[in-house]
């Protein structure tokens, strides 16, 4: 059977936080004996259907060992005394259903001898209120205190995630001022060989001018010798020139490089904005259910 439920009018509101996390009004529901009757309306934010009814079960199980009813959205029990209730006889009935909050249950306490009690009843309407206030504040904060461990590791896997990010950029970074130091180490000693270079290209010039000076009747053994030290000029100077031509080289790989990291880490940066903006969310959201928890405790 799908019983239909409709709010005929609202009498009473707890608003126990600013966001209404718990609800308790008065309603009218035909689910429980084909005819509309009194009923609690009663919506809890952010608890499941299944949580909601496995509380109450547990509770009316440790009130009473009488037979317990649970079906897929409906939980009943007759003739149970609850203590805080008083010494009279209860038929309880809770239909439970999906809300966009979180659940919503109309719940009906028939007493065996006047019937169904609403929420406005002079005598007893204000202590079953206060009852199921109470055992839905129970499960609230239960469930309220598995959403902070919960979000609390998720907080600690965005955090990695940001870390990881972080790390990464890090890592380029150093590389790009490795790569800067090398550079300007490399441009230093260029500018050293070149400028021995050019004493050599004089050095050169002159040994070069000498030789050529020599008349036909010198020594063999002094044009030799000038000739080689000439010839090892001639040997420093293109050494010198690969050296610098190889340097130059390197700074150009270098400055690729440098070029290309910061590109990574220009790449990186939507990605770790995105993640604090997610490690900040997670954390106001933490504070928010903290704030939510003490609201309902006091």
């Amino acid at each position: 059977m799908k019983p239909t439920a409709f709010l005929l009018s609202i009498l009473i509101s707890f608003c126990l936080s600013a966001q209404e996390n718990i609800t308790i009004t008065a309603a009218t529901y035909s689910g429980f004996t084909g005819q509309e009757v009194n009923v609690f309306a009663v919506e809890v934010a952010r608890v499941n259907k299944t949580d909601y009814m496995n509380h109450w079960e547990s509770y009316f199980k440790a009130q009473s060992k009488l037979p317990l009813i649970r079906e897929d959205h409906d939980i009943s029990i007759k003739g149970i005394i609850i203590k805080k209730l008083g010494s009279r006889a209860y038929n309880i009935y809770l239909h439970f259903q999906p809300s966009d909050a979180g659940t919503l249950v109309y719940v009906g306490f028939q007493d065996t001898v006047t019937g169904f009690i609403g929420a406005d009843h002079p005598q007893y309407g204000i202590d079953i209120k206060k009852l199921i206030l109470e055992e839905t504040q129970k499960v609230y904060l239960q469930t309220r205190g598995e959403d902070v461990e919960k979000e609390k590791a998720y907080l600690k896997t965005l955090e990695k995630e940001l870390s990881s990010i972080k790390d990464e950029e890090s890592k380029i970074q150093k590389s790009i001022m490795k790569a800067g130091q090398e550079v300007d180490k490399l441009k230093n000693e260029i500018a050293i060989n070149e400028g021995v270079m050019e004493e050599l290209v004089f050095e050169i010039s002159d040994r070069r001018s000498s030789v050529n000076a020599l008349s036909s009747d010198t020594p063999k053994e002094v044009r030799k010798k000038a000739e080689s030290e000439a010839k090892n000029s001639e040997k420093k100077r293109d050494n010198l020139r690969k050296q610098i031509d190889k340097d130059k080289q390197k700074i150009f790989d270098l400055e690729q490089d440098i070029a290309d990291a910061h590109y990574q880490v220009n790449v990186l940066q939507p990605s770790k904005e995105e993640a604090a903006r997610k490690v900040e969310a997670q954390r106001d959201l933490l504070i928010e259910i903290n704030q939510d928890v003490s609201k309902m405790k006091r």
